[in-house]
């Protein structure tokens, strides 16, 4: 159906009421104006302090290390195991057991 056809079978004969209506409905939807319902943001997130809270560090202890490695090794479990920690940057631990290899 063309323009001239719909404007025969009654479009434009609507009420100027009508007519103004769907002008205002189509301004509308096109302003790109925001619905009334909009999502509400989260507060801002307060950065983080300058100085991290402190938090106890454990105590190395190496006899425990030792003996649970030493232990591994000496009930076959493992052939041998190498064990390093570092604490702020210097070693506080080394220790070797058993060998790299079973054959060995």
């Amino acid at each position: 159906m063309n323009l001239g056809a719909s404007i025969k079978n009654g479009w434009a004969r609507s009420s100027p009421a009508t007519a103004l209506v769907a002008v205002a409905l189509s301004l509308a939807a096109c302003s790109g104006a925001q619905s009334t319902t909009s999502t509400a943001l989260p507060p801002p997130v307060a950065p983080p302090s300058q100085d991290p809270p402190k938090v106890a560090t454990p105590r190395i202890n190496g006899a425990v290390i030792d003996a649970a490695l030493s232990g591994f090794v000496e009930r076959g479990q493992i052939a041998g195991a190498e064990a390093l920690v570092f604490k702020d940057g210097h070693e506080v631990y080394y220790g070797a057991f058993g060998f790299a290899d079973r054959e060995a």
